[in-house]
């Protein structure tokens, strides 16, 4: 017993660690508040108020429970540092929308798990929010890109083998070289890079500073949060459209094959299974799309163009920005953009989605048992997909925990289209909404706004944690916390 309750220390220290990280990201946009707002209104308020309840946390949590820093923590108890440490992150981020536009509460909680989770799906107008909370969405969903696990990894560095478990837990198992922490911060000087990058690069194409910050950060992310109502299609220019193209690209990157490239191991690009499946998608997706876009007329042959590959890419990497109104597509083509939705990104990325790797496997699989069909009955056959750093082979175990995962997040998908359907809402509507949601892409038909019923949004809620945790992450630690309250509850009334 005594053992269990120190874990829960444990946890609680490292939960410290998140609060002061998650206290410094407000400063941005604080200080853009006080240079913007002439100091001491509202919106000022809602910005150093969340930070100092953080700090304050952070602080309080790391001296109370200090003596428990170098307890082991498994994977079990990284799920329930994971699950608590990013609702109590999501929650108190939600308080500048709460607080500062005086919005119901549930409406800022879903832009805070929708900016956290990196999807983008957004109930504010934003032409009618000032550029500190603009800045804010896109901080949160940098780091929610990034991790807390791999920014807190990255910044404190972590003992007593807790950095493993918790990067498990949030679906970082892989590492580019042994060492947890030191993987950690390659990754975060990779993500820097591709802000810098990205910055520097839609700058010259023509954007302002604080639009070039912004999309960046939600374009590496795979966020799709935007500063205009008309997304990336606000901007009429081809430099801005390749960029923003390249960036969603390389945030649905596996980083251990951006951390090969960077080293010169370009052919591992290409060797690589994601890359192959995602060109394979994106093209046909884009032949299937260009025949698919139109504005009520005849659109010229370059914007039919440049919308199929855009709107096929930003649904593939789970990104959600958009240059095309999607109720002027067909309903067969929001059915496309929901498989995609659906496939998502490559692994250990940025983005969402069942993630590529495993749709590889399960087309694999497939595959070789079509073929031991065929084959003489003692036929060996090798199984491999090469995806990272080099050849993983595909074992029982995984080929069970991939089909296990694909049909649980098929049965939330559905439950929750069908829950959106009570609304009133189409299939097709509710199918691509929560696909949206459950994906953490942030593309829209419309259902998604301030003014739908609560219940709707909180079930979108509910998918965006889903999705961006993954399920058996949430369901291992909400299951461990209560085993470990019955098994605390037994023992005293013994």
């Amino acid at each position: 017993m005594n053992e269990i309750m120190r874990k829960y220390a444990g946890i609680l220290y490292y939960t410290g660690y998140m609060s002061i990280i998650g206290s410094f990201l407000f400063l941005p946009s604080l200080l853009m508040a006080l240079l913007t707002s002439g100091g001491g209104n509202r919106e000022i308020f809602s910005f150093w108020f969340p930070s100092l309840v953080l700090l304050a946390t952070g602080l309080v949590l790391r001296i109370l429970f200090i003596r428990y820093k170098n307890e082991e923590m498994n994977l079990y108890y990284g799920a329930v540092l994971t699950v608590f440490g990013w609702l109590w992150i999501i929650v108190v981020s939600s308080f500048p929308f709460w607080i500062g536009l005086n919005i119901p509460f549930h409406l800022a909680f879903f832009e805070s798990m929708s900016g956290w989770t990196t999807t983008g799906l957004s109930v504010l107008d934003v032409t009618s929010i000032t550029s500190p909370f603009l800045l804010w969405r896109s901080i949160m969903q940098f780091a929610g890109g990034a991790g807390l696990a791999i920014i807190m990894l990255s910044v404190f560095g972590i003992q007593a083998g807790f950095g493993s478990s918790i990067m498990e837990a949030e679906g970082r198992s892989d590492k580019m070289i042994p060492n947890v922490v030191s993987s950690a911060k390659v990754v975060m000087r990779i993500y820097g890079a591709y802000a810098i990058t990205g910055v520097l690069l839609l700058k010259w194409a023509g954007m302002s500073f604080f639009d070039a910050v912004n999309h960046t950060f939600a374009a590496i992310s795979t966020g799709g949060f935007a500063t205009h109502p008309q997304s990336i299609g606000y901007w009429s220019s081809w430099p801005v459209y390749f960029i923003i193209l390249i960036l969603m690209f390389v945030g649905n990157l596996n980083f251990i094959t951006a951390y090969e490239v960077f080293h010169g191991n370009i052919k591992k690009l290409f060797k690589n299974t994601e890359v192959r499946l995602f060109a394979v998608m994106a093209l046909a997706s884009s032949l299937f799309l260009f025949f698919s876009v139109s504005s009520g007329e005849a659109a010229p042959l370059a914007y039919r163009i440049k919308a199929a590959v855009f709107e096929s890419i930003s649904g593939l990497t789970t990104t959600g920005f958009n240059i095309h109104p999607y109720s002027k597509f067909s309903e067969i083509a929001l059915v496309v953009i929901s498989i995609l939705m659906i496939t998502g990104g490559g692994a250990y990325s940025t983005s969402g989605g069942v993630k590529q790797i495993r749709v590889i496997v399960i087309l694999k699989e497939l595959w070789f048992h079509i073929r031991r069909q065929l084959l003489p009955k003692n036929t060996i056959q090798s199984k491999g997909v090469y995806y990272g750093g080099g050849m993983q082979w595909i074992t029982t175990e995984m080929v069970h925990k991939i089909f296990a995962f694909v049909f649980t997040y098929l049965l939330i998908l559905f439950a929750g289209t069908l829950i959106l359907m009570t609304a009133g809402y189409s299939f097709t509507d509710s199918f691509f909404e929560f696909a949206s949601s459950l994906g953490t892409v942030g593309l829209s038909v419309g259902v998604t706004s301030a003014t739908a019923p609560p219940y709707i949004l909180w079930t979108e809620i509910a998918g965006m944690f889903l999705g961006r945790l993954e399920i058996f992450v949430i369901f291992v630690g909400l299951g461990k916390v209560i085993t470990d309250i019955k098994l605390y509850r037994y023992y005293n009334q013994r």
